[in-house]
């Protein structure tokens, strides 16, 4: 069963910042670029 949460994580990102993913494999990196100033929700999320 996936857990549930009260409420979201309190935001602790800095919208005015860059921030990327890095996904490591087998043949290489990906960095990913996470746009906090569009979706600050999501990326304080995934950070």
């Amino acid at each position: 069963m996936a857990q549930q949460y009260s409420a979201p994580p309190a935001m602790t990102i800095d919208e005015s910042k860059a921030y990327t993913a890095t996904v490591k494999t087998n043949h290489g990196d990906i960095v990913i670029e996470l746009f906090a100033s569009k979706a600050p929700v999501t990326v304080n999320n995934f950070v």
